[in-house]
């Protein structure tokens, strides 16, 4: 145990700077439908509860972050309207501050929810996968990317292996991104893992597999890396259920994912999660 959020919540998405943490939007039930556009942060190295830092521009859930070790950068997800509108608005925050978050741009290929993840290095972001309001639920393969360093809408990066939403999540070193899993229809999981090399527009190749198939039953936020290991925590399995198990790839190498012989303390699904030292 390291400590709590400042509320029961679920659809939060979340990303580090290596020394700090912050966790954005999210969603509770507690008589009623609550939305959040809090961003909380904790210092990786040591334990306790999360702090207030500011406010998104709006309250959100089933976002994507990404980080380039400067500001937090937080994709699409669903509006706080009461109608649960997909957007196509992307924000951003310095991570070290606490003040609000500003707005970056826009997801250029329209309002995305229920993303498969997002990979970056220190360069670029891309998010890919999900669902869109326009189209049916599970044929969206494509990933955008954002230049972290200047403000604007998404580009056009490649397409994915396979179609599909609520991804485990997206981990990467330097060079390489890889994506996890995700939901490929209405009672289906999937095991899948591919991978791109961020610095290069392209589509994606087949890594490997996981030991399980897994989905997030959100958007892809709990996979993380040290840049030389990526490691899933828990998930959801269609007809089986919510997982406890912990997997891991050596990134630079492909191969099928080993499990890491110890499980998470409850099996969980809806989380996220991220890294530093």
């Amino acid at each position: 145990d390291f400590g709590d959020l400042d509320d029961e919540k679920t659809y939060v998405s979340s990303c580090s700077n290596g020394t700090r943490g912050v966790f954005m939007a999210g969603y509770a039930y507690d008589g009623g439908n609550i939305f959040f556009n809090n961003i909380r942060y904790i210092t990786v190295g040591s334990t306790g509860n999360t702090t207030d830092a500011g406010d998104l521009t709006q309250s959100k859930l089933d976002t994507v972050s990404a980080s380039n070790g400067t500001n937090a950068f937080v994709f699409g997800g669903v509006d706080a309207s009461g109608s649960w509108n997909e957007i196509d608005e992307i924000d951003y925050v310095a991570i070290v501050s606490t003040s609000n978050a500003s707005d970056f741009g826009d997801i250029s290929t329209g309002v995305i929810d229920l993303h498969g993840g997002v990979i970056n290095d220190a360069t670029y972001a891309l998010r890919y996968k999900g669902a869109a309001t326009s189209g049916s639920i599970y044929t969206i393969k494509y990933i955008d990317y954002i230049t972290m360093a200047s403000t604007g809408n998404t580009s056009d990066f490649g397409d994915m292996t396979v179609a599909g939403i609520q991804g485990m999540g997206g981990a990467g070193n330097t060079t390489r991104g890889i994506n996890f899993g995700g939901r490929i229809g209405g009672s289906n999981s999937d095991d899948t893992i591919d991978y791109v090399t961020v610095a290069s527009t392209g589509d994606a190749t087949d890594f490997g597999n996981l030991t399980l198939y897994l989905d997030n039953q959100q958007s892809g936020t709990s996979a993380v890396s040290n840049l030389t290991k990526a490691e899933v925590y828990g998930g959801h399995t269609q007809t089986v259920g919510v997982r406890d198990n912990i997997d891991y790839v050596t990134i630079a190498s492909t191969g099928n994912a080993t499990s890491a012989g110890d499980d998470l303390t409850v099996a969980i699904t809806g989380g996220t999660a991220l890294s530093g030292t």
